[in-house]
């Protein structure tokens, strides 16, 4: 590590071979801006809303395990955005708050996209 720290190219090279995949990240450059808003925030995208209304539709009740772990897993994820959400209303400058809802949205699309492709029907 300190090798990495003292060696010449990449003390001052921003996208070291360490740092590249956070610098190329969307989201990374995202939270650097920290141009959160809290309308940006407690919005949720049309996609997430589409996932969300077929998966809570009556006409479906999970009934295998692994059906019911991943709608517990969305309502943990809905809980920790709600909660991320709360934190950033207290406090504005929390950047970290934005960026966990950010990231909990991304896996709750993922994991409702899955659910969705795979559920009995």
């Amino acid at each position: 590590m300190m090798s990495t720290i003292l060696h010449p190219s990449t003390a001052n090279d921003p996208l070291s071979d360490s740092m590249a995949p956070i610098a190329n990240s969307h989201s990374a450059n995202e939270i650097l801006t920290a141009g959160f808003s809290l309308e940006s925030l407690t919005e949720a995208s049309a996609e997430e809303e589409s996932l969300g209304a077929a998966l809570t539709s009556p006409a479906w009740v999970p009934s295998s395990r692994w059906e019911r772990a991943q709608t517990r897993a969305l309502s943990t994820l809905e809980k920790d955005i709600d909660a991320a959400i709360e934190a950033y209303r207290n406090n504005p400058a929390l950047v970290r708050a934005g960026a966990v809802v950010y990231a909990n949205r991304e896996r709750k699309k993922e994991i409702s996209k899955t659910l969705y492709a795979n559920r009995d029907l």
